[in-house]
């Protein structure tokens, strides 16, 4: 499986050309978009900086940031730290501060809140349905359209989510895993876009990370499974 370069970017202010991206699918041209706005950044190759394990590593970076800018840093476990300055300090656990309440994280795990408030502020949001049983979560496909997103209700981490469901064993399926981790469940349309996760601290955008689906790509040799093994050592 060789490798295939990429077809080059659109210049940082192109408008992507229908008749030129026929054959890419509407997330990858989503993406080129998105990409085309960085060419004036530098490239940066991913070098891996700390062994630990994946729930340690946002600690583990949490702490160098902190080191670099001269605080104080107090490791209580590889996954918990409290960095301080003089008399005012701060703990961590993973990437979460001790300055989380318990109604921010009631917020962010029940996607029903998420997708109100949102709304109320006038954000567009998926159009979905909250259903109880394998029948309505069928129904709410048939009036929706496919294709559609299953998801429990509460939840974070992508865990029992399932997307771009086209008919009715797909969902029986998808169900199932979803329903195994919450007695309801929502159905929704299906939205291509790019995964985008943007950082703010104190009201200020200071970091954006475009996600993409797990790849691997051919080195001649390797296979598969092989392929998948390397990259994993990597995040």
């Amino acid at each position: 499986m060789p490798h295939i370069p990429p077809d080059p970017l659109p210049s940082h202010d192109a408008v992507l050309d229908p008749e030129t991206t026929s054959n890419v699918s509407p997330v990858e041209a989503l993406i080129d978009a998105a990409l085309s706005q960085l060419k004036h950044l530098a490239p940066h190759s991913y070098e891996l900086a700390h062994k630990v394990q994946k729930r340690a590593l946002d600690a583990a970076m949490i702490s160098e940031a902190a080191e670099r800018r001269g605080l104080d840093v107090l490791r209580l476990s590889r996954q918990t730290e409290v960095i301080s300055r003089e008399s005012f300090a701060v703990g961590f656990h993973q990437n979460m501060s001790s300055t989380l309440t318990a109604l921010d994280r009631q917020v962010t795990n029940d996607k029903l809140i998420t997708k109100r408030i949102l709304s109320e502020h006038g954000l567009p949001v998926a159009r979905g349905e909250v259903v109880d049983s394998l029948d309505d979560a069928l129904a709410a496909m048939r009036r929706i359209g496919p294709p559609v997103v299953v998801k429990p209700v509460h939840g974070s981490g992508g865990k029992g989510v399932t997307v771009n469901i086209h008919d009715e064993d797909e969902l029986r399926a998808a169900a199932d895993e979803a329903f195994s981790r919450a007695r309801r469940i929502l159905v929704e349309e299906m939205c291509a876009g790019i995964d985008l996760r943007i950082m703010t601290v104190a009201g200020k955008s200071v970091a954006a990370m475009l996600r993409v689906p797990a790849n691997v790509v051919g080195d001649g040799t390797s296979s598969i499974r092989e392929l998948i093994a390397q990259k994993n050592q990597l995040r």
